[in-house]
């Protein structure tokens, strides 16, 4: 993954919600184009659907759904069910 694509993702851990806002739109902007490091993430947003938190279960559902343009093996396919069951 590349430097900045790490840091957004460190920053919506972020307490300050204004930075945590701003990293997640910064990554909602890198998904607009194919990113090389999809996979990288996938399971763990695949695994943040079951989050207890609320808007951790959207923010997964949302990347993995922005993600489809980086899936050349297709798992949006298979993972799609789980994704729209947070819809």
């Amino acid at each position: 993954m590349d430097e900045r694509a790490a840091a957004l993702f460190a920053d919506r851990e972020s307490p300050d919600r204004d930075a945590a806002y701003r990293a997640t739109v910064g990554l909602f902007g890198m998904t607009d184009e194919p990113v090389a490091w999809a996979y990288e993430v996938w399971d763990g947003m695949l695994s943040d659907l079951a989050h207890r938190e609320g808007h951790e279960r959207a923010f997964a559902a949302q990347m993995l759904a922005r993600l489809a343009i980086s899936d050349p093996e297709g798992r949006m396919l298979k993972d799609f069910p789980r994704v729209a069951a947070v819809m």
